[in-house]
Parts: structure tokens; sequence; C-alpha cells
């Protein structure tokens, strides 16, 4: 009986080739849980081919998106009717979930290996065309007073 299963197991793994990611975000979502953090704060970098790429502070006050502000460089201009991707960690874990469904050509998913908040991620759905990847992560966190930190 082992014989057959390790087969199977590698069978099983090789259907679906975001298993691990899938592993790592459930995992994560099980740290972040435990932890029980539902007031803190972020810099959140969003990256894509759209106006809502940049970074930003977001902060989350009984697990709800409290407030959400871009972030702006010295000389840079900035859209004022740019929407801001205001998301809270759970609702991050949410996206990734969903893109892993959606069988992307190519993903990257990094996870704090403490707290399991998004560090990076990063995903590309079609491997010639070059403006559908999309990407984000937590640049720094506070639970402690709402100051984020690098």
């Amino acid at each position: 009986m082992r014989r057959l299963a390790v087969p199977a197991l590698l069978l099983l793994a090789a259907c679906d080739p975001h298993a691990e990611a899938r592993d790592d975000l459930r995992d994560a979502v099980e740290r972040w849980n435990d932890a029980g953090v539902d007031d803190y704060a972020f810099t959140f970098h969003y990256s894509c081919y759209c106006d809502r790429y940049g970074d930003f502070q977001i902060v989350v006050e009984d697990d709800t998106v409290a407030s959400a502000e871009r972030i702006i460089e010295d000389g840079e201009e900035v859209d004022p009717w740019q929407q801001i991707p205001a998301m809270t960690i759970d609702e991050m874990f949410d996206r990734i979930d969903d893109a892993l469904d959606q069988d992307p050509e190519d993903a990257d998913v990094r996870l704090d290996d403490d707290l399991g908040y998004p560090i990076r991620v990063r995903f590309d759905f079609e491997e010639n065309i070059a403006d559908e990847e999309w990407g984000f992560g937590v640049r720094s966190f506070s639970d402690n007073g709402f100051q984020p930190h690098d």
C-alpha cells in the first residue's frame, strides 16, 4: 500500500501547481487568526498596470479599514481621484486565495513567519501578456500604537 500512496500524492501535487502556496496560505491564516490582531497599521504596496499602484498607509480598527492614505514622495504627482486599494489582512488572504483559484501562470506568495501577513504577493496570469499581472505586500506592520515601523 505504501508504494501506491507516494505516487498518488505526487500525482495530486502535479495536478495543482500552486499546492505549496495554498498550504503556506492556510498556515499563515491560522497564525494570523491565532494572534487575534484586530487593530493594526501597515504600509501597503500595490503594483499593477492600473491607477491604484503605489504605497499606502492603512489603519485597521476592529478588523475594518479605518483610514487609508496614499504616501506621496517629494515632487510626485498623484491623481486626486486615484482609488486606494485599502484591504485588511483578512481581505488580502481572500484575494490571494481567489487568485490561486484562477490558476495563474506564475504565483509568488511570501508570508510573514510570525503573524502570517503577506509580505510580497505577485501573480502573472498570462505568460506572454505584459499588463495583466499584479501584486501587493505589507512593507511595514505595527499592532502597537498604530505606528508602522520597518
